[in-house]
């Protein structure tokens, strides 16, 4: 990935770059003071006894939870910057997809219960009811087309 900044950036680049970045600088800058704290508190030369059984627990927590926002962070950087190679990126954009899906599949479905709650028999109510029914338990995307096809089918549009 190329530089940020790049020489010829304009000072409306560079305060554009700065905004977006900022709330990403602070949150690394508050990794890195936890770390130093971590690391000063429990292996500085200050310390003259050797960290007990609570101590390792209690570090490994929070290297976990430092490392985990550090992961995070650094997707959110990536995601800002376009840049999807770094693995955290590709992760969350298939995870927002099929959030996008579900979504969209529930509310499809509410549609398609509308249809099944209009009907005045209650015979084609209770087979409405089995046919959303079954197209509820699929996964989203196979869901989602046969949805569409009985929105169709009972004259509702095919969007939420």
């Amino acid at each position: 990935m190329s530089r940020i900044v790049k020489p010829g950036d304009t000072a409306e680049d560079r305060y554009i770059i700065s905004f977006e970045m900022g709330e990403y600088i602070g949150q690394l800058e508050r990794i890195h003071t936890i770390m130093t704290v971590l690391w000063e508190d429990y292996f500085g030369v200050v310390r003259d006894t050797p960290p007990g059984e609570y101590e390792y627990n209690l570090i490994g927590d929070y290297i976990f939870l430092l490392s985990d926002s550090l992961f995070h962070t650094i997707t959110e950087m990536a995601l800002c910057c376009g840049d999807t190679t770094f693995r955290g990126a590709q992760i969350f954009i298939e995870r927002a997809k099929a959030a996008e899906r579900a979504v969209e599949c529930s509310a499809l479905v509410d549609k398609a219960r509308d249809v099944q709650r209009k009907v005045t028999s209650e015979a084609e109510r209770q087979v409405l009811k089995s046919i959303i029914d079954g197209i509820s338990e699929l996964p989203d995307d196979e869901a989602l087309p046969k949805i569409k096809a009985f929105l169709k089918e009972h004259g509702k549009e095919e969007s939420p």
